[in-house]
C-alpha cells in the first residue's frame, strides 16, 4: 500500500513516467493485494490500493482494475458496504470501454455512497458522458450542473479537471456558443 500510495502523486505530474514503472513493477503484487483484502474482509485497505493505482490503470487501460472493483461489488453485504471509490472505478472504467448503460447505475450509487470530492466528480463527470453517448442531453446536462454547483469551488486540480471536463464536453456537444466560456474557466 504505501508503495502505491507514494507512486500515486507522481502518475499525476511531471514524475509519471518514474510512477508508471513503479506500477509495472508491483502490479502482481497490487493484485494480489486486492485479492487477499477482498477475501479477508478488509474492503478499507482494498479501498486504498485500488484508488491509488486508478490513476496509473487508466491512463495504461489497465481495465483489470475495474475487475477488482466488480468483484468487491459483488462481495457487497449490509454489514460490509463497499466503499463509494470502489464503485466509481467500476464506473470510470465502464464508461471508459463504451458501456455506458453499465456506469449510470453505478455513477448514481457513487453519488449515494462517495464522500470525498474525487470520488463524485469523477461519478459526475462519468455520468455527463454515458448520457451524453446514450443520447440523453437532458441528463447529461443535469449531471454537469451538479457537479458544477458541488465541486466548481475547490481547490483539488484533480476534481476541478472532472468538472471542468464535463462542462466542456456538453458545451462541445450541444452549446457551442458557451465553449468559450469553458475553455477561460480551464485556464
Amino acid at each position: 500500500l504505501r508503495v502505491a500510495d507514494d507512486a500515486r502523486p507522481l502518475e499525476m505530474g511531471p514524475s509519471q513516467l518514474e510512477a508508471d514503472a513503479i506500477f509495472e513493477r508491483e502490479w502482481d503484487n497490487i493484485r494480489s493485494a486486492v485479492a487477499w483484502a477482498g477475501g479477508t474482509g478488509r474492503i478499507d485497505f482494498a479501498e486504498q490500493l485500488i484508488w491509488a493505482a486508478f490513476p496509473f490503470a487508466v491512463l495504461r487501460m489497465r481495465y483489470e482494475l475495474e475487475e477488482w472493483a466488480v468483484r468487491l461489488i459483488e462481495q457487497e453485504s449490509l454489514d460490509r458496504p463497499v466503499p463509494g471509490r470502489i464503485v466509481v472505478t467500476a464506473a470510470g472504467f465502464a464508461m471508459f470501454a463504451a458501456e455506458w448503460q453499465r456506469s449510470l447505475p453505478l455513477c448514481q450509487q457513487t453519488v449515494a455512497r462517495a464522500s470525498d470530492p474525487e470520488s463524485r466528480a469523477l461519478a459526475w463527470h462519468s455520468a455527463t458522458i454515458s448520457s451524453m453517448m446514450l443520447g440523453r442531453i437532458a441528463d447529461a446536462k443535469e449531471a454537469r450542473d451538479r457537479a458544477q454547483a458541488e465541486l466548481a469551488e475547490t481547490d483539488d486540480p484533480f476534481v476541478r479537471y472532472w468538472v471542468l471536463y464535463s462542462g466542456m464536453t456538453v458545451a462541445v456537444s450541444t452549446e457551442r456558443t458557451s465553449v468559450p466560456m469553458w475553455v477561460d474557466r480551464l485556464r
